[in-house]
């Protein structure tokens, strides 16, 4: 009876220690699928938090001034209408959920007044109440 019991408790072990590489191999995976996710609307072609398909491109965002500018982070010389950082959105065109983004990001010069790199850890320059 003893012997029995014995197997049994060893059987369940090996069967523990399958489960429990299995668990970690399936934990692998889904850190990997999860690192590769991009979850906004202008990848996935659905707004996360409706779930609807109905998304809206604005390929230009027009500024406060009259509506005849196009809006933008920032404008180099008050003499000049030349404007870096232009802005474009994606709406769901259900809930109306907007994500803003920057046209033409790669060219936007990152000067450390107006515009400030935040590394992973750096404390949000403003603080958290603005």
């Amino acid at each position: 009876m003893a012997t029995d019991e014995t197997e049994k408790i060893e059987a369940l072990e090996k069967r523990l220690e399958s489960l429990s590489e299995e668990l970690a191999q399936y934990r692998a995976e889904l850190r990997a699928a999860r690192a590769g996710s991009d979850l906004s609307m202008r990848k996935q072609r659905r707004c996360p938090s409706c779930g609807d398909r109905k998304i809206l491109f604005a390929k230009e965002i027009l500024d406060g001034d009259q509506g005849r500018s196009p809006m933008a982070v920032a404008q180099p010389s008050i003499w000049s209408g030349k404007r870096i950082g232009l802005f474009q959105g994606y709406f769901c065109g259900s809930c109306g959920l907007v994500e803003w983004y920057i046209k033409d990001v790669k060219s936007f010069p990152v000067d450390g007044k107006t515009v400030v790199l935040l590394e992973e850890n750096t404390p949000d320059p403003e603080g958290a109440y603005r």
